[in-house]
């Protein structure tokens, strides 16, 4: 019972959490973007969750039809290669063009 309360607490607490990490990324890529200067660009901003991340990211796409996305990638690890990433995901499902930036 002490365990089932405290999950239930931590789900609630973890969703609170979601708008202010959003907002985070939003300030971030905002500032990012101003820095490279894009004047021949009109980026459209959208942090969002759920539970499949390329599901998400496709489906955003697909509703704002986008002409790019973005996506981030990390170090493939060993699971990656067993399953793919996320990113390898929206490219091979994405029906626009999609680039991957690695740090």
């Amino acid at each position: 019972m002490v365990g089932e309360v405290k999950a239930i607490l931590e789900a609630k607490a973890a969703t609170l959490g979601y708008d202010l990490i959003a907002t985070d990324h939003e300030t971030r890529i905002a500032a990012l973007i101003r820095y490279v200067d894009p004047s021949d660009l009109n980026p459209n901003i959208l942090v969002t969750h759920g539970a499949s991340i390329y599901a998400e990211i496709l489906g955003v796409a697909e509703e704002a039809e986008a002409d790019l996305v973005v996506d981030g990638s990390h170090r493939p690890a060993m699971k990656d290669y067993l399953l793919g990433t996320n990113a390898a995901r929206a490219v091979r499902q994405a029906r626009c063009p999609v680039l991957v930036a690695r740090e």
